[in-house]
């Protein structure tokens, strides 16, 4: 408060320190009077004491305005009256115009070879202002190579500090950090620069080596967590990567950050990255090693080591284990991604070993020695698809509490699992019919995360299934439910209904998944809105259901899949709720029907709105299916598989922005009313069509219509005049269209807008109009595999960018003709998933073949 009173007033104010005098000071300088106020680089995370200087601001004339910068989200949120503005990194062009103005003054780039090194150096900034102005400030006024070399080639650490520059700035952000995070920190540095870290892989990490101190009744890695979180407000981390449900999952450092983490890390830490010699006789605590390096091997015997991380280390196996036996110390081992198949017995002796990370090896199993490792908390084997047994000692391992056995080859759980009473991860489980496999011993985990049980058509009966007491764990996320078989007698369907009965989760689920469920009816509890957490459900290959469930009233629902659904003939009412005081599906936002065959009525819900925000629409292989309900806010639409009969109904979604029509059956022509009033359509998609002849005046109205791609319709034998209507067109794509002969004069003419005219494998066309020349707007013709076609004289001038033509013989205006050579199956196959990848990149859409074989075969012929 005294430098704002100092800046509004001219005067010292140091001999002021009660601060009710300092308020009345300022509230005298500022009465009635318009200011603006910069409070820079603001660590305040106090709501008290921004109170009192807001209420002694408030004297201010209107249009005051108070201006904050900060790098603690907590303080924005704290300050801010307005949506926070997160600042990004400068350009690189922009980064070294900054440097340049610092480094060189009004000299500019007079010296060259300055410039390139300086380049260099900006490169050192990554896009951080204070960084290229502290670099470029503290060169100056040195014109020596050597100087310049010096900079660019030392870390920003070993440079001289000036007292407003990037080092102090930096070094405040970790000053600033409390004893039990600035550990956390430093460990961050292991990991290569620009790599992503995996978040709960790093609070594991920091459990395993003792960071986290333990508060209250809370689990160790609640508390991690929140240190991520402290850490990530400071912004010393960057580039969250999020799942649906907003949790984060990756983040990075930002190279100086990254910097800033190794220079206060200090003698505890090696980071083998480079061909750096590092000398071998300090007691090290924490290494990684992202090269191939002698290091391990040179590293004499120590009992101090507790981290190793080998990262893109690549050694065989015999030579790993050598050189790390003599760590009997280490808490933590990381061996992912190494060709790693089996691991020697003597693995017993790392007793105080806290975290093991087999991840993405070719590991087949454990030796039974493992299960001496008391104290592991972490048993990690993601991905590792030849793992087929866990050691039967496993129950043994009173300490685990995460095992991640996600897509491996497991077939059966050892018994007694449910030992493991500190068990918090276990990515799935598989149950027995044998005591100690059953799904009873799930009862005592406190599960978190993601579970997915499979063999359920093993569980015995409703009893069987709460033994596993799925209600009581509040922790879990995600739930996927497994059967390997389904239908049955009624005995079975019965059965099978009340074991989904039993396997009631916490209403704090986000996730549920249900796969091969061979009952009649779904249970209560899924149509319940209790469970107002549920974001995501799929349902799938649930064949003997005849009606889906209740789902519409679940308040948090924002994905839905069903899937394989072969009984059910007709979506009613039911589907939406009993409620007709709240909308149907209030929050869905995407929506998937896949292979439902007898579907034939999808109906809307008697005078109650549903899906108001429903914005995606997938239906896909439902060919009975005639009718579809209002959908006010959608705006992507695909239809795959289905019948053309499906197409009338679509001309009432008229807020629909992106199309697209795959392999619809008997569409022999759009109908004319189908897009008449879309005037939101952006992106149209025909896709294998074979039957598809015209597009009669469907297209005329397509005012906005920008992306405009025809892909496999055999049978279109030309291109309708209002196509030439669509004067907002900028990409038109025309794939495997062997019935086009040439693209007609009056429909190109009109095209105003064109930009980008992509035409592959349509073997008949023999000619592009003359008018193409004089759309102004084109910018790129890319053409390939059109053996009769002849490049007219005037695309000659074009240049290679502008052009690409991969056919020779129309570089030379001579059609192939008989020369076309006749394509195999498999080399069809391997041009179209070319071609859609090509369209995918240049439209940023995905599209998918779901019966490749067959449309292959189709396209073979002219």
């Amino acid at each position: 408060m005294k430098e704002i009173l100092e800046s509004a007033t001219g005067h010292a104010s140091h001999h002021l320190t009660e601060i009710a005098t300092l308020q009345s000071r300022l509230q005298d300088a500022l009465h009635g009077k318009r200011f603006l106020l910069v409070l820079d680089d603001v660590w305040n995370e106090r709501h008290a004491i921004w109170d009192i200087l807001r209420s002694t601001l408030r004297c201010g004339g209107r249009g005051s305005k108070v201006i904050v910068t900060t790098r603690i989200e907590n303080s924005a949120r704290i300050m801010g009256t307005l949506p926070s503005h997160r600042l990004s990194y400068l350009s690189e062009d922009d980064c070294w115009s900054l440097f340049k103005q610092q480094a060189f003054g009004f000299e500019g780039e007079e010296n060259k070879k300055l410039a390139l090194i300086g380049k260099d150096i900006v490169n050192k900034c990554g896009g951080v202002p204070l960084a290229a102005r502290s670099l470029g400030g503290l060169l100056r006024f040195k014109r020596e190579e050597s100087e310049w070399l010096f900079v660019r080639d030392n870390g920003i650490w070993n440079l001289p500090e000036e007292e407003d520059g990037i080092i102090p700035s930096l070094r405040r952000s970790y000053n600033h950090l409390p004893p039990h995070l600035k550990q956390c920190f430093a460990f961050c540095c292991l990991f290569p620069k620009g790599s992503e870290i995996d978040t709960e892989s790093l609070i594991h990490l920091w459990v395993a080596n003792g960071f986290i101190v333990p508060y209250d009744i809370w689990e160790s890695e609640d508390i991690a967590n929140q240190y991520f979180n402290e850490l990530l407000r400071l912004s010393l981390f960057q580039d969250v990567q999020k799942d649906n449900d907003g949790n984060i999952m990756k983040c990075k450092m930002h190279d100086l950050i990254h910097d800033l983490a190794r220079s206060v890390a200090g003698d505890d830490y090696a980071i083998m990255d480079s061909c750096k010699v590092h000398n071998v006789a300090i007691r090290y605590r924490h290494i990684s090693l992202a090269t191939r390096s002698t290091f391990l091997e040179r590293l004499g015997e120590s009992h101090t080591l507790r981290t190793v991380l080998l990262l893109d280390y690549h050694v065989d196996d015999s030579n790993v284990f050598d050189s790390l036996s003599r760590f009997n110390g280490l808490r933590v081992l990381d061996l992912s991604n190494m060709s790693i198949r089996i691991l020697p017995p003597s693995i017993k002796n790392m007793i105080h070993l806290r975290y093991l990370d087999l991840s993405n090896t070719d590991i087949e199993i454990l030796p039974d020695s493992t299960c001496s490792l008391k104290n592991l908390l972490t048993l990690k084997l993601r991905n590792c698809r030849n793992f087929c047994n866990l050691p039967k000692g496993l129950r043994n391992m009173y300490s685990l509490r995460h095992l991640d056995i996600y897509n491996t080859s497991l077939t059966k759980m050892p018994k007694r699992i449910g030992k493991l009473s500190c068990l918090q991860t276990l990515s799935f489980y598989i149950v027995g019919n044998t005591s100690g496999r059953r799904i009873g011993e799930l009862n005592d985990f406190n599960l978190r995360g993601e579970l997915r049980l499979n063999d359920l058509q093993l569980v015995r009966n409703i009893a069987d299934a709460k033994a596993a007491n799925l209600i009581s764990k509040k922790n879990l996320c995600v739930l996927i439910l497994s059967w390997r078989q389904y239908g049955g007698s009624y005995t079975i369907q019965q059965k099978e209904e009340e074991v989904l009965e039993g396997l009631q989760p916490h209403s704090n689920l986000k996730q549920l998944d249900i796969n091969g469920y061979g009952g009649i009816n779904f249970p209560t509890w899924i149509q319940d809105s209790k469970l107002s957490y549920l974001v995501k459900i799929s349902l799938s290959s649930c064949r003997s259901c005849k009606g889906l469930p209740s789902l519409g009233l679940l308040p948090a629902l924002k994905h839905l899949s069903i899937r394989h659904m072969d009984v059910v003939k007709c979506i009613g009412s039911d589907f939406y709720g009993d409620d007709n005081t709240v909308k149907g599906f209030p929050s869905l936002k995407e929506l998937h029907l896949t292979d439902m065959p007898n579907l034939e009525k999808w109906l809307g819900a008697d005078g109650k709105a549903t899906f108001p925000c429903l914005w995606k629409l997938v239906i896909n292989k439902c060919p009975m299916l005639t009718s579809l309900p209002c959908f006010p806010s959608l705006q992507h639409l695909e239809l795959l598989e289905c019948s053309s009969a499906i197409l009338m109904p679509v001309a009432n979604l008229t807020s629909v922005s992106f199309l697209l029509l795959q392999e619809i059956s008997g569409l022999e022509s759009l109908p004319e009313g189908m897009l008449r009033y879309f005037n939101f359509l952006n992106s149209l998609f025909i896709v294998h069509c074979k039957e598809l002849m015209t597009l009669s005046r469907a297209l005329d109205n397509l005012s906005a219509l920008k992306t405009l791609f025809l892909l496999g319709c055999n049978a279109l034998v030309s291109l309708p005049d209002g196509l030439g209507k669509l004067i907002s067109l900028e990409k038109l794509g025309i794939t495997r269209c062997h019935g086009l002969i040439l693209l007609p004069e009056e429909v190109v003419g009109g095209l105003t807008s064109l930009q980008y005219l992509y035409v592959r494998s349509c073997y008949n066309l023999t000619s592009l109009p003359d008018n193409l020349q004089y759309l102004s707007a084109l910018q790129t013709i890319d053409i390939k595999r059109c053996p009769k076609l002849a490049l007219p004289s005037y695309l000659h001038h074009l240049n290679e960018d502008d052009l690409r033509i991969k056919d020779p013989a129309i570089v030379d205006s001579s059609p192939l003709g008989s020369m076309a050579k006749a394509f195999s199956v498999d080399e069809e196959l391997k041009e179209m998933d070319e071609e859609l990848k090509e369209i995918c990149q240049l439209t940023g859409v995905t599209i998918k073949l779901y019966q490749l074989s067959s449309s292959a075969e189709n396209a073979t012929g002219n």
